[in-house]
Protein backbone atom coordinates (compact mmCIF):
# COMPACT_ATOMS: atom_id res chain seq x y z
CA UNK A 1 0.00 0.00 0.00
CA UNK A 2 1.09 3.42 -0.83
CA UNK A 3 1.86 5.10 2.73
CA UNK A 4 1.16 8.64 1.38
CA UNK A 5 -2.23 7.83 1.03
CA UNK A 6 -4.48 9.29 3.56
CA UNK A 7 -6.10 7.07 6.08
CA UNK A 8 -10.11 7.28 5.53
CA UNK A 9 -13.41 5.67 7.37
CA UNK A 10 -17.03 5.44 6.41
CA UNK A 11 -19.44 4.44 9.30
CA UNK A 12 -23.22 3.77 9.08
CA UNK A 13 -25.13 4.06 12.14
CA UNK A 14 -28.99 3.21 12.63
CA UNK A 15 -30.60 2.10 16.18
CA UNK A 16 -32.55 -0.79 16.07
CA UNK A 17 -34.87 -2.56 18.88
CA UNK A 18 -32.62 -0.96 21.22
CA UNK A 19 -28.70 -1.54 19.63
CA UNK A 20 -26.70 0.87 17.95
CA UNK A 21 -25.30 -1.23 14.54
CA UNK A 22 -22.31 0.08 13.51
CA UNK A 23 -21.18 -0.93 9.34
CA UNK A 24 -17.60 -0.33 8.85
CA UNK A 25 -15.18 0.47 5.59
CA UNK A 26 -11.91 1.05 6.49
CA UNK A 27 -8.84 1.82 4.58
CA UNK A 28 -6.51 4.25 2.33
CA UNK A 29 -8.57 6.91 1.10
CA UNK A 30 -8.57 5.87 -2.90
CA UNK A 31 -9.73 2.61 -2.10
CA UNK A 32 -12.28 3.39 0.09
CA UNK A 33 -13.24 5.54 -2.60
CA UNK A 34 -13.55 3.32 -5.34
CA UNK A 35 -15.42 1.03 -3.09
CA UNK A 36 -17.34 3.27 -1.91
CA UNK A 37 -20.44 2.31 -4.37
CA UNK A 38 -19.78 -1.00 -3.18
CA UNK A 39 -20.63 -0.12 0.61
CA UNK A 40 -23.79 1.71 -0.35
CA UNK A 41 -24.86 -1.64 -2.49
CA UNK A 42 -23.97 -3.78 0.65
CA UNK A 43 -25.88 -1.68 3.40
CA UNK A 44 -28.94 -1.33 1.15
CA UNK A 45 -29.01 -5.30 1.40
CA UNK A 46 -28.92 -5.66 5.08
CA UNK A 47 -32.24 -6.77 6.68
CA UNK A 48 -32.89 -6.61 10.09
CA UNK A 49 -34.29 -9.69 12.47
CA UNK A 50 -34.69 -10.43 15.74
CA UNK A 51 -32.78 -8.17 18.51
CA UNK A 52 -28.83 -8.68 17.76
CA UNK A 53 -29.62 -10.56 14.36
CA UNK A 54 -29.53 -9.28 10.87
CA UNK A 55 -28.81 -10.78 7.04
CA UNK A 56 -26.35 -9.39 5.65
CA UNK A 57 -25.03 -10.81 2.66
CA UNK A 58 -21.43 -11.13 1.55
CA UNK A 59 -20.84 -9.40 -2.05
CA UNK A 60 -18.97 -11.16 -4.81
CA UNK A 61 -15.36 -10.74 -4.37
CA UNK A 62 -15.03 -9.81 -0.81
CA UNK A 63 -14.04 -12.30 1.81
CA UNK A 64 -15.09 -13.17 5.19
CA UNK A 65 -12.92 -12.80 8.52
CA UNK A 66 -12.19 -14.21 11.54
CA UNK A 67 -12.59 -11.06 13.89
CA UNK A 68 -14.52 -11.06 16.49
CA UNK A 69 -15.51 -9.38 19.70
CA UNK A 70 -13.30 -6.04 20.25
CA UNK A 71 -13.72 -4.22 24.06
CA UNK A 72 -17.45 -3.96 24.26
CA UNK A 73 -18.09 -3.94 20.76
CA UNK A 74 -19.44 -7.88 19.22
CA UNK A 75 -18.39 -8.24 15.83
CA UNK A 76 -21.44 -9.27 13.88
CA UNK A 77 -19.69 -9.93 10.92
CA UNK A 78 -16.25 -9.28 9.61
CA UNK A 79 -15.28 -8.79 5.79
CA UNK A 80 -12.61 -8.03 3.69
CA UNK A 81 -12.39 -6.43 0.07
CA UNK A 82 -8.71 -7.58 -1.53
CA UNK A 83 -7.63 -4.84 -3.57
CA UNK A 84 -4.10 -4.88 -5.54
CA UNK A 85 -2.34 -2.40 -3.11
CA UNK A 86 -4.27 -3.60 0.10
CA UNK A 87 -7.18 -5.27 1.79
CA UNK A 88 -10.19 -3.13 2.77
CA UNK A 89 -12.15 -4.06 6.18
CA UNK A 90 -15.73 -4.25 6.80
CA UNK A 91 -16.97 -4.34 10.17
CA UNK A 92 -20.51 -4.71 11.12
CA UNK A 93 -20.92 -5.03 14.86
CA UNK A 94 -23.46 -3.80 17.05
CA UNK A 95 -23.79 -2.43 21.15
CA UNK A 96 -26.45 -1.45 23.82
CA UNK A 97 -28.45 1.77 22.88
CA UNK A 98 -27.43 4.52 25.50
CA UNK A 99 -31.05 5.82 27.34
CA UNK A 100 -30.64 8.95 25.80
CA UNK A 101 -30.57 7.69 22.30
CA UNK A 102 -28.09 8.59 19.57
CA UNK A 103 -27.61 12.47 20.42
CA UNK A 104 -24.77 14.60 19.93
CA UNK A 105 -23.42 13.30 22.95
CA UNK A 106 -22.90 10.16 21.98
CA UNK A 107 -22.31 10.40 18.36
CA UNK A 108 -19.41 12.98 19.07
CA UNK A 109 -17.95 10.01 21.35
CA UNK A 110 -17.77 7.71 18.33
CA UNK A 111 -16.52 10.49 15.90
CA UNK A 112 -13.61 10.63 18.48
CA UNK A 113 -13.20 6.98 18.24
CA UNK A 114 -12.88 6.60 14.37
CA UNK A 115 -10.91 10.28 14.44
CA UNK A 116 -8.27 8.63 17.31
CA UNK A 117 -8.13 5.81 15.22
CA UNK A 118 -6.90 7.50 12.11
CA UNK A 119 -4.99 9.57 14.10
CA UNK A 120 -6.81 12.43 14.37
CA UNK A 121 -7.53 14.89 17.34
CA UNK A 122 -11.02 14.88 19.04
CA UNK A 123 -13.54 17.55 18.39
CA UNK A 124 -13.01 20.34 20.83
CA UNK A 125 -15.81 23.01 22.00
CA UNK A 126 -13.98 25.46 19.44
CA UNK A 127 -15.50 23.55 16.43
CA UNK A 128 -18.99 24.49 17.61
CA UNK A 129 -21.11 22.63 14.91
CA UNK A 130 -18.06 22.06 11.91
CA UNK A 131 -18.53 18.02 13.49
CA UNK A 132 -21.43 17.53 11.44
CA UNK A 133 -19.95 18.65 8.13
CA UNK A 134 -19.11 14.95 7.83
CA UNK A 135 -22.59 13.29 8.49
CA UNK A 136 -25.26 12.67 6.04
CA UNK A 137 -28.78 10.96 6.72
CA UNK A 138 -28.84 7.38 5.11
CA UNK A 139 -31.64 4.12 5.41
CA UNK A 140 -30.97 0.48 5.95
CA UNK A 141 -33.50 -1.62 5.53
CA UNK A 142 -36.31 1.38 6.18
CA UNK A 143 -34.26 2.41 8.97
CA UNK A 144 -33.04 6.13 9.45
CA UNK A 145 -29.25 6.39 10.31
CA UNK A 146 -26.82 8.15 9.91
CA UNK A 147 -23.49 7.83 7.42
CA UNK A 148 -19.76 9.42 8.89
CA UNK A 149 -17.31 10.11 6.20
CA UNK A 150 -13.90 10.49 8.01
CA UNK A 151 -10.52 11.38 6.09
CA UNK A 152 -7.00 11.45 7.86
CA UNK A 153 -4.59 13.91 7.26
CA UNK A 154 -2.34 13.37 3.82
CA UNK A 155 1.01 12.68 5.77
CA UNK A 156 -0.73 9.77 7.70
CA UNK A 157 -1.09 6.32 6.35
CA UNK A 158 -3.61 3.91 7.30
CA UNK A 159 -2.29 0.46 8.97
CA UNK A 160 -6.22 -1.76 9.61
CA UNK A 161 -7.22 -2.70 12.19
CA UNK A 162 -5.32 -1.37 15.37
CA UNK A 163 -5.39 1.88 16.18
CA UNK A 164 -3.16 4.02 17.05
CA UNK A 165 -1.29 3.96 20.93
CA UNK A 166 -1.75 8.01 20.52
CA UNK A 167 -3.55 10.71 18.60
CA UNK A 168 -2.72 14.45 17.47
CA UNK A 169 -5.03 16.41 19.55
CA UNK A 170 -3.88 19.91 17.95
CA UNK A 171 -5.65 21.54 14.96
CA UNK A 172 -5.57 20.20 11.57
CA UNK A 173 -1.92 20.67 9.74
CA UNK A 174 -2.25 21.74 6.13
CA UNK A 175 -0.50 23.87 2.88
CA UNK A 176 0.12 27.16 4.29
CA UNK A 177 -2.27 30.04 2.58
CA UNK A 178 -1.44 33.79 2.01
CA UNK A 179 -4.67 35.96 1.72
CA UNK A 180 -6.46 39.16 2.33
CA UNK A 181 -9.19 39.54 4.52
CA UNK A 182 -11.35 42.46 5.88
CA UNK A 183 -10.93 44.47 9.13
CA UNK A 184 -13.91 43.86 10.21
CA UNK A 185 -13.77 39.72 10.06
CA UNK A 186 -12.71 38.37 13.28
CA UNK A 187 -9.93 35.83 13.32
CA UNK A 188 -11.13 32.62 15.42
CA UNK A 189 -8.37 30.57 14.14
CA UNK A 190 -8.28 26.92 13.64
CA UNK A 191 -9.58 23.54 14.68
CA UNK A 192 -9.61 20.61 14.18
CA UNK A 193 -11.92 20.04 11.38
CA UNK A 194 -10.85 23.84 9.95
CA UNK A 195 -7.83 24.85 8.51
CA UNK A 196 -9.16 29.10 8.96
CA UNK A 197 -12.16 30.34 10.59
CA UNK A 198 -13.20 34.20 10.60
CA UNK A 199 -16.59 35.13 11.59
CA UNK A 200 -18.14 38.82 10.87
CA UNK A 201 -21.05 40.29 13.34
CA UNK A 202 -22.38 38.03 16.57
CA UNK A 203 -24.31 35.65 18.12
CA UNK A 204 -27.11 33.85 15.51
CA UNK A 205 -26.22 36.98 12.83
CA UNK A 206 -23.11 35.68 12.59
CA UNK A 207 -21.30 34.77 9.37
CA UNK A 208 -18.63 32.57 9.05
CA UNK A 209 -15.85 32.07 6.40
CA UNK A 210 -13.81 28.92 6.86
CA UNK A 211 -11.07 26.84 5.07
CA UNK A 212 -11.43 23.51 5.50
CA UNK A 213 -9.86 20.28 3.48
CA UNK A 214 -12.08 16.90 3.55
CA UNK A 215 -12.22 14.12 1.74
CA UNK A 216 -15.00 12.13 -0.04
CA UNK A 217 -16.61 12.70 -3.37
CA UNK A 218 -17.68 16.42 -4.29
CA UNK A 219 -21.50 15.79 -4.46
CA UNK A 220 -21.64 13.76 -0.73
CA UNK A 221 -19.64 16.83 0.70
CA UNK A 222 -22.06 19.68 -0.89
CA UNK A 223 -25.37 17.72 -0.46
CA UNK A 224 -24.76 17.53 3.76
CA UNK A 225 -24.65 21.59 3.58
CA UNK A 226 -27.70 21.89 1.29
CA UNK A 227 -29.21 18.97 3.97
CA UNK A 228 -28.29 21.72 6.64
CA UNK A 229 -30.18 24.68 5.01
CA UNK A 230 -33.04 22.42 4.04
CA UNK A 231 -32.18 22.21 0.56
CA UNK A 232 -32.29 18.67 -1.58
CA UNK A 233 -29.78 17.22 -3.25
CA UNK A 234 -28.15 18.96 -6.45
CA UNK A 235 -25.98 16.79 -9.88
CA UNK A 236 -22.51 18.07 -10.41
CA UNK A 237 -23.46 19.97 -13.62
CA UNK A 238 -24.98 22.25 -11.47
CA UNK A 239 -22.18 23.82 -10.13
CA UNK A 240 -20.56 27.27 -11.53
CA UNK A 241 -16.52 26.83 -12.80
CA UNK A 242 -14.13 29.07 -11.29
CA UNK A 243 -10.47 29.19 -10.22
CA UNK A 244 -8.49 29.90 -7.11
CA UNK A 245 -4.70 30.49 -7.40
CA UNK A 246 -4.58 29.40 -11.48
CA UNK A 247 -6.21 26.51 -9.72
CA UNK A 248 -9.73 24.91 -11.08
CA UNK A 249 -12.30 25.08 -8.36
CA UNK A 250 -16.64 24.51 -8.48
CA UNK A 251 -18.83 27.25 -6.72
CA UNK A 252 -22.22 26.48 -5.24
CA UNK A 253 -24.56 29.19 -3.71
CA UNK A 254 -27.27 27.08 -1.33
CA UNK A 255 -30.11 29.20 -0.49
CA UNK A 256 -32.40 27.70 2.15
CA UNK A 257 -35.56 28.97 3.60
CA UNK A 258 -33.44 31.40 6.81
CA UNK A 259 -29.79 29.91 6.03
CA UNK A 260 -27.09 30.54 3.26
CA UNK A 261 -24.08 28.54 2.45
CA UNK A 262 -21.37 30.23 -0.60
CA UNK A 263 -18.68 28.16 -1.09
CA UNK A 264 -15.68 26.77 -3.60
CA UNK A 265 -14.18 23.25 -3.83
CA UNK A 266 -10.82 23.25 -4.90
CA UNK A 267 -9.64 19.39 -5.39
CA UNK A 268 -5.89 18.94 -4.36
CA UNK A 269 -3.58 15.84 -4.50
CA UNK A 270 -5.55 13.67 -2.06
CA UNK A 271 -8.15 16.22 -0.22
CA UNK A 272 -10.10 18.99 -1.83
CA UNK A 273 -9.78 22.60 -0.44
CA UNK A 274 -13.36 23.82 0.62
CA UNK A 275 -13.53 27.64 0.91
CA UNK A 276 -16.88 28.61 2.50
CA UNK A 277 -19.08 31.08 3.69
CA UNK A 278 -22.15 30.07 6.22
CA UNK A 279 -25.12 32.62 7.73
CA UNK A 280 -28.33 33.94 7.62
CA UNK A 281 -29.53 35.02 3.78
CA UNK A 282 -29.24 38.46 4.55
CA UNK A 283 -26.21 38.85 6.65
CA UNK A 284 -24.40 36.50 4.00
CA UNK A 285 -25.74 38.74 0.64
CA UNK A 286 -24.28 41.54 2.63
CA UNK A 287 -20.77 40.05 2.59
CA UNK A 288 -20.61 38.11 -0.53
CA UNK A 289 -18.31 41.09 -2.50
CA UNK A 290 -16.48 40.84 0.49
CA UNK A 291 -15.86 36.93 0.05
CA UNK A 292 -15.28 36.85 -3.80
CA UNK A 293 -12.50 39.46 -2.92
CA UNK A 294 -10.88 37.53 -0.10
CA UNK A 295 -11.63 33.89 -2.45
CA UNK A 296 -9.60 35.89 -5.41
CA UNK A 297 -6.57 37.34 -2.82
CA UNK A 298 -5.62 33.98 -1.59
CA UNK A 299 -2.63 32.08 -2.61
CA UNK A 300 -2.10 28.42 -1.97
CA UNK A 301 1.87 27.83 -1.18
Amino acid sequence: MDKTLPPRVLVATVEVDGLVWFFKLSGASDGVAAHREDFHRFLDSVKFGKPGEATCPTPKGWDTSSRGMQGSFKRFKSLAIPTDTEILDVSVSFLRAPATGIDDEYLKTNLDRWRKQIKLGPISDKDGDDWKDVLSAISIDGVPGLLADITGSVNQHFTPPRPPASASTGPMTEPRFEYSVPDDWTDRGASAFVAQTWTVGENEDAVKISLSFAGGELEDNVNRWRDQVGLGEVASSQFESVEVDGQAGKLFDLVGESRRVIGIVVPQTRLSLFIKMTGPVDKVEGEQAEFMAFVQSLKLK
